[in-house]
């Protein structure tokens, strides 16, 4: 009780202080003097590196030294503190990437993600290569809303652009080590080199070794760990004033034991689940396996033309193999297991025409070629138990075939200075995009589970022109507000995954979904630059959104669909502020408030139910953070300081399938479904420096408060219906030194 007291005063505490950090006032700096200035935030949203406050899209900027502070690892760490995004990285099939409520995972070959995520320009592909490490990163962008007309891959909910540090003239190096509970060890760093006269190599790299949070009786194993490592090599030559070439490698690989889920009922959820009845338990026969390997190279050349235009090309080659295993019965009795191997393979170009700066009207046009080859062979095994769903010990259903994807696209975005005050913004995309699938399903041995059986080949195009328009207004040099309007469009594809209907063109193709966003901003800074803001108001409408849910059918079957539900609507606010509170105490907040209904889906739920004013699955209507940041200089021979960093969110329950149901009820029992709780997060790190000798000592801690929360109900193949909690409290110590 004691600690749950302590829990409920630290969460009160930590929302005064989100609101005294959303709303500060003049009072804050009476006490201490004048406060330290807050540096100008530079962003490359728009393919120039613009002041932040200049920017008319909403857009959030993690930088090297919030990532610092923080101590993230991976891309999905950030989500918390960033409003109206979530990255749900619980297993890497089916790692999805949310802003705004509106989001995909791409579980099935012939489905795209809504969110791009790109590296240094380069998009990553689908959801195995999601979840990137944070390896020597300058600084994260959060786009919200369609980029077509700056992007090259289209995306009709935004953009994550990861910009790593590049290349320089100094020799400077840094090496780190990391410890913690669950037996976690990181072993990371880079070395930058100057070969010559504008010539230098930087190699980074990053290896992480952690124990499970999660105990499968029947093996002893430990799931949930990590095991990876992942690099990058980039060559930068600028020999000349006017060329400039950066050659980048970069690789990822993980081989490890993850939990699908822990089953709250039995296989055919006809029961409560009594073999592994404590949380962060399973007791399965097959327990769950993953393994990428992720490849990547590229060449980003710039040529400067002597009248000061610019001309951009961006080649890169990206490669996945991702490979998993696991019990679909969730059961220490094998009735069966599957066994997935996707490969992606993709190429693309992207040439920019840029225009000088400084100039009333500047410009960029860009040309972009996207070649995906994504492969699948996917097999259903029966165990020696099968006899008791109807089948035979071995009997395999076979889903196994290729997507192959061609994107060509002409954007372009203007912008024109029609006072000093007022610049308009005039964009445009046109794309077509073409699928070939060739794909087999084989359940003729099946049996009862009634899997269908046939050869599907088939294409589709997809054409389409997505304007945008914003206008710009400087209330003065330091605030700016926006108008934007923006379309964009997600191409159609096919659900190629096992279903109970003969594969053809009817019952297999989804058509595209449009989208249009209006929006309005805020942003800039006050107090003589003490305090920094942005808010933003959207309204969002999508025709046609595609929706991939598992449907329940008769006799307790059910079968994975893709379907366009006729309207979406998402609206809501985001704001973002930082203020020195004294000269070595800086607080941020942010606060993202979203309502996100289907409009329009007849049909949509089970038995055929209209779920037209539904919400959106796991569109949280209220997310919110606060951060603290403490600088002190001790002085002394070794030039000795301390950093202290705490941050607090909380993010608001959210129903996880388009039913909106918060159980699940079988004979005389019931277990929670399809909906994940409020839930809240704190997490803290303290650091002793030297700014002389370069050298840190860290701890750190994640979930300090020990929060046993959910982020995944679900349901399976079978009718196993089950939870997924999020990472318990891991804490440690860190050193590292820079040369």
């Amino acid at each position: 009780m004691q600690n749950t007291n302590l829990k409920t005063y630290l969460n009160s505490s930590a929302l005064c202080a989100l609101m005294a950090a959303i709303i500060p006032t003049n009072a804050a700096y009476a006490a201490d003097g004048p406060a330290m200035v807050l540096e100008e935030i530079t962003v490359t949203a728009q393919k120039r590196s613009q002041r932040l406050v200049d920017v008319p899209i909403s857009v959030s900027a993690f930088g090297d030294e919030a990532i610092k502070a923080t101590g993230v690892q991976q891309l999905s760490e950030i989500s918390d503190l960033i409003p109206n995004l979530h990255i749900d990285s619980v297993r890497s099939l089916s790692s999805s990437v949310t802003i705004r409520g509106v989001g995909a995972s791409s579980r099935n070959i012939g489905f795209d993600a809504r969110v791009g995520v790109y590296l240094d320009g380069v998009y990553l592909g689908q959801s195995p290569a999601l979840n990137q490490d944070m390896v020597d990163m300058e600084r994260i962008e959060v786009l919200r809303g369609p980029q077509g007309a700056l992007f090259g891959k289209n995306t009709v909910a935004g953009a994550i652009n990861m910009i790593s540090k590049k290349p320089s003239d100094e020799l400077e190096g840094m090496v780190r080590a990391r410890v913690g509970n669950y037996n976690a060890t990181q072993f990371s760093g880079h070395i930058n080199l100057p070969l010559t006269e504008g010539v230098a190599l930087k190699v980074s790299a990053n290896k992480v070794d952690r124990d499970g949070y999660s105990l499968n009786l029947l093996d002893n194993i430990r799931t949930d760990d990590r095991d990876s490592y992942s690099y990058r090599a980039q060559l930068r030559i600028a020999t000349t004033d006017n060329f400039e070439v950066l050659a980048t490698v970069d690789g990822l690989s993980a081989d490890e034991y993850v939990t699908y889920g822990d089953p709250l009922t039995n296989s055919f959820g006809s029961g409560l689940d009594t073999s592994a009845p404590n949380e962060r338990e399973t007791n399965f026969n097959h327990v769950g396996e993953e393994q990428r390997d992720i490849f990547g190279v590229s060449l980003d050349m710039t040529y400067s033309f002597g009248n000061d235009y610019a001309l951009r090309s961006i080649t890169a080659y990206r490669k996945t193999d991702f490979h998993t295993k696991f019990d679909v019965d969730y059961a220490p009795i094998d009735f069966m297991y599957v066994d997935y191997t996707d490969n992606y393979k993709q190429i693309t170009e992207e040439v920019q025409l840029i225009s000088p700066e400084g100039d009333a009207l500047e410009y960029i046009i860009g040309l972009y070629f996207f070649k995906q080859e994504g492969k699948t062979n996917r097999l259903a095994i029966a165990g020696e138990q099968g006899y008791l769903l109807g089948l035979a010990s071995g009997d395999t259903i076979s889903n196994a075939g290729e997507v192959i994807s061609k994107s060509f696209a002409l954007f372009s975005n203007f912008t024109y200075d029609i006072t000093d005050r007022i610049e308009l913004g005039v964009g445009f995309r046109w794309s077509s995009e073409k699928k070939d699938v060739d794909w087999t399903l084989d359940g003729s041995q099946s049996g009862p589970l009634g899997i269908a059986s046939g050869h599907f080949v088939h294409d589709r195009t997809d054409n389409n022109f997505a304007p945008s328009l914003s206008l710009n207004y400087a209330i003065t040099d330091q605030i700016t507000s926006y108008l934007r309007y923006a379309e964009g469009y997600k191409s159609g594809g096919y659900n190629l995954d096992y279903i109970t209907l003969t594969p053809d063109a009817e019952n297999t193709e989804f058509g595209k979904e449009t989208v249009v966003n209006y929006e309005a901003g805020i942003k800039g800074s006050l107090m003589e630059n003490r305090m920094t803001f942005a808010l933003s108001a959207f309204l969002t409408e999508y025709k046609e959104y595609q929706v991939n849910q598992l449907r329940e059918l008769s006799g307790g079957r059910s079968t994975f669909v893709i379907s366009n539900a006729g309207k979406v609507r998402t609206k809501g606010i985001e704001l973002e502020t930082t203020v020195y509170v004294t000269d070595g105490l800086k607080v941020s907040g942010s606060l993202g408030i979203l309502d996100a209904i289907f409009t329009d889906f007849p049909g949509g739920g089970t038995g055929g139910a209209d779920v037209s004013g539904n919400d959106l699955p796991n569109a949280s209507k209220f997310q919110g953070s606060v951060a603290a940041d403490y600088y002190r200089f001790l002085g002394g021979s070794m030039g000795l300081a301390i950093k202290a960093h705490l941050d607090y969110s909380h993010r608001s329950g959210a129903f996880t399938t388009v039913n909106n149901v918060k159980s699940y009820s079988f004979g005389s029992g019931s277990v929670p479904y399809g909906y994940v709780p409020a839930y809240d997060l704190m997490n803290a790190r303290l650091t002793l420096l030297s700014e002389d000798q370069g050298w840190e000592v860290s701890l750190w801690a994640r979930n300090l408060l020990d929060n046993n929360y959910i982020n995944r109900s679900s349901r399976d193949f079978f009718n196993t219906y089950l939870e997924t909690r999020g990472a318990p409290r891991t804490y440690g110590a860190e050193v590292s030194y820079t040369f």
